[in-house]
């Protein structure tokens, strides 16, 4: 339900959204509208009694990106002739590129049925998933394995996350000759979640 703002609000929030990685890459092109006046401000919450409001969030690397997909949440309001908005809001600019990690920009628009209208530059961060190096290794019967010696985690953005680098499981019995699995896993400020397994081999 949309919520009507007074004149002395400024409304900043931010939502993850999280897409499968199953999903192809797909641009959106933006439509194409004329210049209908002059008053446009670019992440104003309200210009001449039109309230348009949509959310800053994140998109993972190689997904599809839909600009108008509901958990931008969406919503303008004409303010003066109490009129909901959201059904004319439209994209007058759409950069992202999904295939790789950065910062891009979606600008919507919402026009009233006099002509007035608004805009809202919104920031989307496309984001990856973390990059987890580990290799097989071999030991002998009876030593010590040490489960984080030479594994390291990287975020594209953030960089070394080794920090939040986890072993998720392993069968390992170091006494007994065989192969045995390691699985790790590592997560990064968005959410994402990677995940490797090695294989050790004890003789």
């Amino acid at each position: 339900m949309y919520k009507k703002l007074t004149t002395t609000a400024l409304v900043t929030s931010a939502v993850l959204l999280l897409l499968p990685t199953s999903l192809a890459h797909r641009n959106v092109k933006a439509k194409t509208i004329p210049e209908k006046n002059d008053l446009l401000i670019s992440g104003s919450d309200r210009i001449k009694g039109i309230s348009l409001h949509a959310h800053r969030y994140f998109v993972e690397k190689n997904t599809i990106f839909d600009p108008m997909m509901p958990p931008i949440s969406l919503t303008a309001y004409d303010d003066d002739n109490h009129i909901d908005l959201t059904p004319s809001i439209l994209v007058t600019e759409n950069d992202v590129d999904t295939s790789k990690v950065g910062t891009y920009h979606v600008t919507y628009r919402a026009i009233a049925s006099d002509g007035r209208w608004k805009e809202r530059r919104v920031e989307v961060n496309v984001v990856a998933k973390p990059i987890i190096e580990a290799q097989d290794a071999t030991i002998t019967r009876g030593t010590d394995f040490d489960f984080i010696k030479n594994v390291s985690a990287f975020d594209e953005l953030a960089g070394d996350i080794r920090i939040f680098l986890h072993v998720k499981a392993s069968d390992l019995n170091t006494n007994i000759p065989g192969k045995y699995f390691v699985t790790y896993t590592a997560s990064n400020f968005y959410g994402l979640t990677a995940e490797k397994t090695i294989y050790v081999t004890v003789k």
